[in-house]
C-alpha cells in the first residue's frame, strides 16, 4: 500500500535544518576570538594632572616603586611564562618628561634585537588620536637591559621580552604607559592594553 506524503505544515522546520542551525551557531561562537583580558571588568582611575584611565581589575595594584609612578600594576603570567608582565604610569608634571623622540630614544636605548639590528628598525610605532588626546604607540620585541631598579645601575638581561608603550601628549604635560615583561605574557594582555588606551581621558 503506497501512502500520500503529509507536506509540513506552514513554518514547521525540519530536524535537519535545526540541526545545521545549531551547528552554524556554535562553529560561529567557538570561531569568535575571545580576549578575557579585554573583557574583564574595568576599574576607572583619575591620577595626578588630571588624566583618567580604565584598568581591567584583574591587574593587581602594586605600591609605585618611584615618586614618578603614578601607577603601578602587576599582571598574573600567561602561555607558561616563568614571571609575571608589569603595567606603569609616569608622569613627571607640566612641562617635564622630555619630547615624544626623546623618551622613543630612550626606551629603545633599554633593547637589543634578536638579529644584531638597531631595534628603531624593528620597532613599530604609530600615531593616534584619543579624544584629543595625541598618542604615540611603540611596540618593542627582544632582548631586555633596563635597569633592575629604578636609577641603578645594575641591569637586567631579559631575552623574550616586549613592550607596549605610549607616550600621552596633554595640555599638563605627557603622560607614559609602559606595558613590560614576558612577550607571551605581553602578547595575552595586548588587546587589554589597548583598551586602557582607548579610554583615556583628561580634565573634566
Amino acid at each position: 500500500m503506497l501512502f500520500a506524503r503529509v507536506p509540513a505544515p506552514p513554518g514547521h522546520c525540519s530536524r535537519s535544518v535545526v540541526l545545521l542551525l545549531l551547528f552554524l551557531v556554535v562553529a560561529y561562537v567557538l570561531a569568535a576570538p575571545v580576549d578575557a583580558a579585554a573583557r574583564a571588568k574595568k576599574k576607572a582611575l583619575s591620577v595626578e594632572g588630571g588624566l583618567k584611565l580604565e584598568v581591567p581589575d584583574t591587574w593587581v595594584v602594586q605600591p609605585p616603586a618611584s615618586g614618578m609612578r603614578k601607577g603601578q600594576w602587576q599582571i598574573p603570567p600567561s602561555g607558561g611564562d616563568p614571571e609575571p608582565a608589569e603595567l606603569v604610569l609616569f608622569y613627571f608634571g607640566p612641562g617635564q618628561g622630555g619630547t615624544v623622540q626623546e623618551n622613543l630614544d630612550r626606551w629603545f636605548s633599554l633593547w637589543q634585537s634578536d638579529d644584531g639590528k638597531p631595534i628603531k628598525d624593528t620597532a613599530k610605532v604609530e600615531t593616534r588620536k584619543v579624544g584629543e588626546l595625541n598618542v604615540t604607540r611603540v611596540d618593542v620585541s627582544g632582548r631586555y637591559v633596563g635597569a633592575k631598579v629604578p636609577g641603578g645601575t645594575e641591569k637586567m638581561d631579559k631575552a623574550g621580552w616586549r613592550m607596549l608603550a605610549a607616550v600621552v601628549e596633554t595640555r599638563t604635560g605627557p603622560y607614559f604607559l609602559r606595558l613590560l615583561g614576558p612577550a607571551k605574557t605581553v602578547q595575552a594582555n595586548q588587546a587589554a592594553f589597548d583598551a586602557v588606551i582607548t579610554s583615556l581621558k583628561h580634565g573634566g
